[in-house]
């Protein structure tokens, strides 16, 4: 099985190329509170599996709830939802004291936005 993680900076994509290899794409949908700019275009053109992920800058719980509602919003916005949704918390904003309020706010934004029985996965690494 073979993974890509994508942003925008991986420009153009030659799809009928790559999905012949891979199993799933993971991309990048926001990073803080801006959209990947080419996360559309990716979602749109690759087909195969895919799950999203928001690149956290928060450095406390009230932005990591914020982060989450623009994530949901633009990850959403694709033509087909991701099997999975990821929250990347490794920015130089996060640390030992404020790392666990930070995941678990980020987290209980999604479930609070997916009411609970939505029907996906919620991921966080670090």
């Amino acid at each position: 099985m073979k993974i890509c993680d994508i942003r925008h900076w991986q420009g153009d994509i030659n799809w009928d190329k790559a999905r012949k290899d891979l199993s799933l794409a993971i991309f990048r949908a926001t990073k803080n509170k801006e959209e990947d700019p080419r996360y559309i275009d990716y979602t749109t053109n690759c087909g195969i599996p895919y799950a999203a992920y928001c690149y956290l800058h928060a450095s406390n719980a009230d932005e990591a709830r914020e982060e989450a509602r623009v994530f949901v919003e633009v990850a959403n916005k694709a033509i087909r939802r991701p099997l999975f949704y990821i929250g990347d918390i490794e920015h130089e904003n996060q640390n030992e004291d404020n790392t666990e309020e930070i995941c678990y706010a980020f987290l209980d934004e999604l479930k609070i936005l997916f009411e609970v029985q939505y029907d996906h996965l919620l991921l966080v690494y670090k």
